[in-house]
């Protein structure tokens, strides 16, 4: 436990420690203020859903993040540090899983997106 504890020191923001009321606003003025927690180490808890873009042929890695009445999930698009060949070294659709990773965000056809990049995946064994 004492790696988590040094682990846990250099993180930023940890949402895993806060209300779904709290997760719900942080997330969102990420959203619209990515600027605010740009290279900023970011902890947070979902399910985990894979997406295939159809028009580009790329694959995405997204954290769901429920609120509490299930209304307004958000997501979080995600990128894991070193090698990692999909589907082998991710969950299946749906659980849960803990990622933390630096904020970062970058532009596609026009279009600013955020990621957790670099990141560490901790799979739930529920």
């Amino acid at each position: 436990a004492a790696t988590e504890a040094s682990d846990n020191a250099d993180i930023d923001v940890d949402l895993t420690k806060m209300s779904s009321t709290m997760i719900y606003s942080t997330v969102s003025n990420m959203m619209l203020n990515p600027n605010v927690y740009d290279r900023q180490k970011i902890k947070i808890r979902g399910t985990y859903r894979p997406f295939h873009d159809e028009t580009t042929g790329k694959d995405y890695n997204i954290l769901i993040i429920p609120d509490a009445t299930a209304c307004c999930e958000q997501g979080m698009e995600f990128s894991l540090a070193g090698e990692h060949k999909f589907p082998d070294d991710y969950p299946d659709e749906g659980q849960y899983i803990t990622v933390t990773g630096v904020f970062s965000s970058y532009k596609e056809d026009g279009l600013t997106y955020v990621e957790l990049s670099d990141a560490s995946m901790v799979v739930d064994q529920a």
